[in-house]
């Protein structure tokens, strides 16, 4: 499942064409998107058009269609905080997301592009590059969160190891400090790992 971008685009009119007195509209569309199935299929886009973007050798802050996600998922992220204080203006937009966690990301499929024009050499051999600042980014920014978490399950899902090497260490870190991860990422996290666990897959 993926966001459809003209879906997206018309949802992205309404929430600019939301004014006065009518800001609590913001309100029932955050609950609508604070689903964790929602939350998690506009995170897999966003993980889909990262792809994307690093094969077009593109940068995601210059892509207007990450803007939209980004934003998307802040509403889902910070609904109950909109619903608690009746607060219902919109954050401004996570640029923590746009111009430093998702590069990094982008960086990691670059170096996993380079890997496979070289499959000759072991893995191990490969050095890997610095993701530690994830952790903060997942700590104290909750659209990066979400997209570092994605991203570690589709690493998961597509049993790749120099992704799971790179990810693993920030994602612990970042998990251990939180008060409460999303139950929904463990459950997939946890059965993509059983999988590539599996004799079959390890052979």
């Amino acid at each position: 499942r993926a966001v459809d971008p003209k879906h997206g685009q018309k949802l992205e009119k309404i929430l600019d064409d939301i004014r006065t007195p009518k800001e609590q509209m913001r309100g029932d569309i955050s609950m609508l998107l604070c689903d964790p199935y929602a939350v998690h299929t506009v995170a897999r886009t966003i993980i889909s058009q990262l792809h994307q973007t690093v094969n077009c050798n593109d940068l995601p802050r210059v892509n207007m269609e990450f803007c939209l996600l980004i934003r998307l998922l802040q509403f889902g992220l910070n609904s109950w905080d909109m619903i608690y204080n009746q607060n219902f203006t919109e954050d401004d937009l996570s640029m923590v997301s746009l111009t430093e966690c998702l590069p990094i990301l982008a960086e990691l499929l670059v170096e996993r592009s380079i890997i496979n024009l070289t499959p000759t050499q072991p893995l191990p051999d490969f050095p890997l590059p610095s993701t530690q600042p994830l952790t903060q980014f997942m700590q104290t920014d909750r659209p990066s969160q979400a997209c570092v978490l994605e991203f570690a399950v589709h690493a998961a899902e597509e049993c790749d190891e120099f992704l799971l090497r790179a990810l693993l260490p920030p994602v612990a870190d970042a998990c251990f400090g939180m008060p409460s991860a999303p139950s929904l990422f463990f459950h997939q996290f946890t059965h993509a790992l059983a999988r590539v666990a599996e004799p079959s897959r390890a052979t």
